[in-house]
């Protein structure tokens, strides 16, 4: 994940947003990772990828810079747009990656930009429960083999996964797994 300087925005509207995922496909398929999951928020991002090889770093500054770089040109600013270097947590269990599936797709309504998870347009849960079409860079078929071998059957153990129980905050699912 990073967040925005100063906690400043770093996705003024949709534009902005689309932008950064037409940068984030172009790392993902040069480096050959797998996007699990990801949720855009104002003034931050998450990402849940896969790396065959140990590049996060490599993918990540050139993420960072290439947007933040866009991102200034487009609104006149000069300096960082970026908080520190990104932030990252190897996931080591499943049941840790599963969680993540669950407080991404929650991360929008628990900020109080939308109602339920499939309602935000800026995520990977509607695209992979099916509500909408998921975007290419999503590596769908590989996070619906976490909830079964048949896509329909995944779509549904994710939604109920997910909608089972919220998580409030970082600390409980900090605490939980």
């Amino acid at each position: 994940m990073a967040r925005g300087a100063l906690n400043q925005a770093i996705f003024r509207d949709d534009d902005d947003r689309r932008r950064f995922l037409i940068v984030l496909g172009q790392v993902v398929r040069s480096l050959d990772w797998t996007l699990l999951a990801y949720c855009l928020m104002t003034t931050h991002y998450h990402l849940l990828v896969r790396t065959p090889e140990a590049n996060l770093h490599r993918g990540m500054q050139r993420l960072n810079g290439c947007y933040g770089q866009g991102f200034n040109r487009r609104h006149g600013q000069l300096g960082h747009v970026f908080f520190r270097r990104y932030h990252s947590v190897l996931v080591e269990r499943e049941a840790h990656l599963l969680e993540l599936f669950r407080y991404l797709a929650w991360n929008p309504v628990r900020a109080g930009v939308c109602t339920e998870p499939a309602g935000w347009p800026w995520s990977f849960y509607a695209g992979l429960v099916g509500s909408e079409e998921a975007p290419p860079i999503l590596g769908a078929e590989a996070a619906l083999a976490f909830f079964g071998k048949d896509p329909e059957a995944a779509r549904r153990r994710l939604r109920e996964f997910v909608e089972q129980r919220p998580v409030e905050s970082l600390r409980d699912f900090r605490d939980g797994v």
